[in-house]
């Protein structure tokens, strides 16, 4: 199932219902924002993100129509994400190896964004601070968008173990 980003997030939207309320109680600013929370982006490049373009493209033929030049990509529920499994595995892998890196001789050896010395924990601080993407690549223009959510992989990977408790 597809929808644009502005139908998301609101229980029982219809295109009707988002036009009627929309200058009253809807600001749409706001939604790529929401769904940063709600949604996992799936990266350019990663076979799953060529499968959904592919369905995609399929679902807007079969409407007569084709795909927005506008259009910037997917995202998708968690849970959904997970039943991909492996392959999901493999992408994130390749997404995380593309764009974290680690050298003795910088940063300590420390995680960091491929080309700088951004550390991973860096990232990790700034979003644990409230900061926000675009904040972070504001303040930081020689990393983009992508480089945090591998960051964010890279973290969740760090910390994923099993944890056994003594008898």
């Amino acid at each position: 199932m597809f929808a644009p980003s502005k139908f998301v997030g609101y229980v029982d939207m219809t295109s009707q219902t988002y036009r009627l309320n929309y200058d009253k109680e809807m600001d749409g600013r706001d939604t790529e924002a929401n769904m940063r929370s709600m949604f996992v982006e799936v990266i350019p490049g990663a076979s799953t993100f060529a499968e959904l373009e592919s369905a995609l493209e399929a679902f807007a033929t079969s409407l007569g129509m084709k795909v927005s030049r506008r259009f910037k990509g997917f995202r998708v529920a968690p849970d959904l994400l997970e039943t991909i499994g492996p392959a999901r595995r493999a992408d994130e892998d390749a997404r995380i190896a593309a764009r974290v890196v680690s050298d003795p001789g910088i940063c300590g050896g420390r995680a960091r964004i491929r080309g700088t010395r951004v550390r991973v924990v860096d990232i990790m601080q700034m979003l644990a601070a409230g900061m926000r993407f675009e904040d972070i690549v504001a303040d930081f223009p020689y990393i983009a968008e992508a480089d945090i959510v591998a960051a964010l992989a890279y973290s969740a990977r760090a910390v994923e173990h099993a944890i056994v408790g003594a008898a």
